[in-house]
């Protein structure tokens, strides 16, 4: 029955938002295969399968690996699991890769991370305050004005990287997203500060996918009707 499968979702997660430890839990808590696209394209190269070797070409020629490759190396994978309940990460990034997907697989729904980006470089400056005591950060511009000691500069270095990073996914994502919403896909999960990240993603999960609660409900009153009639 398809009340009783697990939820077949994708997840949009920003960079530097604590990816691993999202899906993790998922994977702990609901008991769903998180499929990775890019575990799956490393594995590949790795293995040196036909699929591997050829995505290792456009690599090492610094070009964007086809999305034939990226549905040809999920297609088994999403075999194996038949009708059992998903979660992918990493895919799909272009909306031809999403309408491939249409045709192996039907989501429930896509669970859309809004996270700022000032949110995202508070947690990374914390990281570094945790590790080297450093506090401070800053532009490009500033650095010919301050001297900047070391530890600092890298901060500023990684924080740059960052903002590019979201600035880069933004706009990657943005016709994916489209594509979803208009196919009444996506939810969106604002998201203002990392430390309650996975209690709304949680959250989300419950009220898009209450099914498991429900059956759990519905088992809890059996028995305890069971024991109220035994007891009568």
């Amino acid at each position: 029955m398809v009340g009783h499968r697990g939820f077949r979702a994708a997840i949009i997660v920003p960079p530097g938002c604590g990816k691993d430890m999202i899906f993790q839990r998922i994977v702990s808590k609901y008991k769903t295969p998180v499929i990775s696209t890019g575990k799956l394209l490393r594995q590949h190269i790795r293995e040196r399968t036909l699929l591997g070797m050829r995505a290792d070409r456009y690599i090492r020629r610094g070009k964007c690996i086809p999305d034939y490759l990226f549905t040809q190396m999920l297609r088994k994978p999403l075999e194996k699991l038949g009708s059992q309940g998903l979660i992918l990460d990493g895919y799909p990034r272009t909306v031809g890769q999403a309408k491939e997907l249409e045709k192996m697989v039907a989501l429930d729904f896509v669970l859309l991370l809004e996270v700022p980006v000032t949110s995202v470089l508070a947690e990374l400056k914390k990281r570094h305050v945790a590790r080297n005591g450093v506090t401070l950060t800053y532009s490009r511009a500033q650095r010919s004005e301050i001297a900047l000691t070391p530890s600092q500069l890298q901060v500023a270095d990684e924080a740059a990287r960052m903002s590019a990073r979201q600035a880069d996914f933004g706009v990657q994502m943005e016709p994916v997203i489209r594509h979803f919403a208009q196919q009444k896909l996506i939810h969106h999960v604002p998201v203002h500060n990392l430390n309650f990240l996975w209690h709304q993603v949680e959250r989300h999960l419950n009220l898009l996918w209450p099914k498991t609660k429900s059956v759990d409900r519905l088992r809890r009153h059996w028995y305890f009707g069971l024991c109220n009639s035994a007891a009568a």
